[in-house]
């Protein structure tokens, strides 16, 4: 069953970027509610055509398109969560980028998070931009032609990753991160071969020093915007 977002969210002073990507068809201005200059690269730019909420989403056509923002220490270096809706006409012919955060310190990004062409959601969370911490795929799989909620939320050294809400990935996170200089990046991957995405991204939500929707099992996804107060 679906439930509205709540009037307060209980973690707001925690939130580091809410973006809800609304605007007029084709601007290059993206409005983060916590108050982060975001950069847009490419064509990448608001469309009014079937957003999930509001008035726009951000669309994004897999050729060189992406945005990203300067966020210090976006995830930190403990517990986190970073969700946000995206949409995908079809399953890709190879990994595509949702979401990556990149740290001056290494070469590597400290998260990724893509679209797979096996239509899967992999995350990687690497220490220090280093070795892997965790690295895996979601056993659930999203909806190509639909709009999609994903979430992945660590506490202490649980991993839990949802995709609509439904527990489709946990296990154990392993070393240490530590960077205090972050990137936020959509749509295309920091370094090596780019993985641009082709569709279209919405709602975009990070906590840090929270992991949200602890413990095994499923959750409702909010009908509406996430609360910004």
């Amino acid at each position: 069953m679906l439930a509205s977002a709540p009037e307060r969210d209980p973690y707001w002073t925690s939130v580091v970027s809410l973006v809800s990507f609304d605007g007029s068809n084709g601007s290059t201005s993206i409005v983060d509610a916590k108050g982060n200059s975001w950069t847009t690269f490419g064509n990448a730019a608001l469309s009014t055509t079937g957003p999930k909420f509001g008035s726009a989403c951000l669309l994004l056509d897999g050729t060189g398109d992406y945005v990203q923002s300067a966020i210090a220490s976006a995830i930190g270096s403990g517990d986190f969560t970073v969700e946000f809706w995206f949409w995908y006409a079809s399953t890709p012919g190879a990994s595509q980028e949702l979401l990556c955060v990149v740290t001056p310190e290494s070469t590597n990004a400290d998260l990724i998070i893509e679209l797979t062409a096996v239509n899967q959601v992999r995350i990687t969370i690497r220490n220090n931009g280093a070795s892997n911490g965790f690295d895996a795929s979601t056993s659930i799989s999203p909806t190509a032609g639909a709009w999609n909620h994903f979430s992945v939320s660590v506490v202490g050294t649980d991993v839990r990753c949802r995709v609509n809400g439904v527990l489709g990935l946990s296990g154990t996170l392993t070393g240490t991160r530590g960077n205090t200089l972050s990137t936020v990046r959509l749509g295309r991957l920091a370094s090596g071969t780019p993985r641009d995405f082709n569709g279209r991204l919405d709602e975009l939500r990070i906590t840090k020093g929270v992991g949200r929707y602890p413990g095994g099992g499923n959750y409702s996804v909010a009908v509406s915007y996430w609360p910004r107060r």
